[in-house]
Order: structure tokens, then C-alpha cells, then sequence
């Protein structure tokens, strides 16, 4: 498990420790993704936690269904759409 991180979303929702999520929750965002896929024996709750936090986003959820399986590595593009709530 990555204590580290594990240890730093005791105290905080997200990466920046604001009430909004920033760009350093995009970027773990998406690598924490590809790690829970990947090796998820690594991956403690807080972290799920976090990415279910992430995954509720409306902007996420748009950009989820609005790609086809096998082009969601691309979600790194979407970045203001995530983070922002832009819409598209």
C-alpha cells in the first residue's frame, strides 16, 4: 500500500487540501486510477475513497461516458473538463 498518500488523505479530500478539487487531484486522480486498475493490492481505502470522490464529479461522469472503452487512457486530454466542470 502507499502509506504516503494513504496518510495524506486522512486529514484532507482532496490533494490541496481545499474544498475543491485543483490540478495536483488530476494528476493523482488519473495515476491513482490506472494503479487501482493495475495493482490494486497497493491501493488502501482512503484512496478508494478518493477516487469514488473523484468519479462523482459531473464532469468526470461526461467525459466517462462521452469516450468508448478503449480510449479512456486518453481522459488526460479532458483535464479542464474534470477539474473545471466545463462544459463541451
Amino acid at each position: 500500500m502507499c502509506w504516503q498518500i494513504e496518510s495524506h488523505l486522512e486529514t484532507r479530500t482532496w490533494f490541496a487540501g481545499g474544498d475543491h478539487p485543483t490540478s495536483a487531484d488530476f494528476l493523482m486522480g488519473f495515476t491513482l486510477e490506472i494503479m487501482h486498475d493495475v495493482v490494486p493490492q497497493y491501493v488502501g481505502p482512503k484512496v478508494i475513497e478518493y477516487l469514488k470522490r473523484i468519479q462523482e464529479r459531473p464532469a468526470y461522469k461526461r467525459v466517462r461516458i462521452s469516450l468508448p472503452a478503449r480510449y479512456l487512457c486518453q481522459l488526460t486530454t479532458h483535464v479542464v473538463f474534470f477539474l473545471f466542470d466545463f462544459e463541451y
